[in-house]
């Protein structure tokens, strides 16, 4: 469950889109007509207790009630994981800045305007669905065992007390508590159609690219060799991108060679995707006029921009554009309707959804992937 979450903030970032909706069933309560001593009484269709008692369609226990308690269990479930995992990449960021590390999957990018976790968390919390695993769990292609979950987020919460940076970030991954992966388990075995990697037996969902909601098959769990993104380049080799170089290290692009990190304060040049960071609380920001870029403070309004986290927080980038690398101006967040790049580019109670092709507009809700049929 966890390493799709990580997945889906590299790709994309959107809110929750399935609020609990208990309140709005029509659950029989105790005391209405239909419900356990109801004044239906014997002999009655409802009415636990009553002569017809239990075994009636609409009497206490039913499937109906069993069942909304269930989804209000795995709710509870998903939205606590889905905070301790925001927490977890904020305090990633912040403790591996502190011991000297980049924390790696841009977040770098993402989470530099912010310089504590107080600003950092609700930001994130935008950025993890779990539309697709809650009606994956409601159509049986997921199992979801309460008992590992409470269990789960324990583990968890302890890994967070006692987390440093190389913890942090293999926490959703090979370090990932056991108990987390017993919580949700798929039921799809491989050569199966499958949407996402929670689906499957064996946690992965072999898929051609991207596209949302596109149907994959369930294969054997990935190995080491198909999950690496990062070259072969070793300190002090040339290179043209970071990508080219070694875990952990990245290419500077002053003299294209391979460096290790480094941290920059106010005014310092810093480099977009290279090894020049810029401390928490500062972005990296391109001078259109001489392409130079530097450690400044989150823009305000008005001032140029290319993307969203350059700008102060509760402000986006509006109208640039990232493929022909045409800056817009910082302003305020986009309404529904309006194109988006990621969650936090969208007012409040507005998700980022993206259609097929990967284009993001601001939504009241995110779309639910068809549940996948057999191949």
């Amino acid at each position: 469950m966890l390493k799709y979450l990580l997945i889906m903030l590299i790709a994309l970032s959107v809110s929750i889109a399935c609020d609990d909706n208990s309140e709005n069933t029509n659950e029989p309560e105790a005391g209405t007509e239909s419900g356990a001593g109801s004044e239906s009484g014997a002999g009655t269709e409802s009415g636990a207790g009553t002569e017809s008692g239990a075994g009636t369609e609409s009497g206490a226990g039913t499937e109906s009630g069993a069942g909304t308690e269930s989804m209000r269990e795995t709710q509870s479930f998903l939205d606590e994981a889905r905070r301790i995992y925001a927490e977890v990449l904020c305090q990633s960021y912040f403790t591996c800045f502190e011991e000297g590390v980049a924390a790696g999957n841009g977040l770098e990018i993402v989470l530099n305007r912010h310089s504590s976790s107080e600003t950092c968390i609700p930001e994130l919390l935008k950025a993890f669905p779990e539309v697709e695993l809650e009606s994956s769990i409601e159509s049986g292609l997921i199992n979801f065992d309460s008992m590992a979950s409470a269990q789960c987020l324990n583990d968890l919460r302890e890994a967070i007390d006692n987390g440093t940076c190389g913890s942090f970030q293999t926490l959703f991954d090979e370090s990932e508590p056991e108990s987390c992966k017993q919580a949700i388990q798929g039921t799809i075995e491989i050569g199966g159609a499958c949407s996402i990697s929670d689906q499957c037996v064996s946690d992965y969902c072999e898929k051609s690219g991207e596209m949302m909601c596109e149907i994959g098959v369930c294969a054997e769990e990935e190995s080491e060799e198909t999950t690496e993104d990062r070259g072969t380049m070793e300190l002090g080799e040339m290179c043209e991108s970071s990508s080219e170089c070694i875990e952990g290290v990245y290419c500077n692009t002053t003299d294209s060679v391979c460096a290790e990190a480094s941290w920059h304060g106010e005014g310092e040049p810093c480099e977009l995707g290279g090894a020049k960071f810029c401390n928490p609380g500062l972005v990296c920001h391109i001078d259109f006029m001489t392409f130079a870029s530097t450690c400044t403070p989150p823009l305000a309004e008005g001032e140029t921009c290319i993307f969203g986290a350059e700008c102060e927080i509760g402000s986006t980038c509006v109208d640039a554009d990232l493929e022909n690398f045409m800056p817009g101006t910082c302003g305020a967040l986009s309404e529904e309707g309006a194109q988006c790049t990621t969650g936090a580019d969208c007012a409040d109670a507005l998700v980022c959804a993206y259609n097929a092709e990967g284009v993001g507009t601001c939504e009241q809700t995110f779309p639910v992937c068809p549940i996948p049929m057999s191949l």
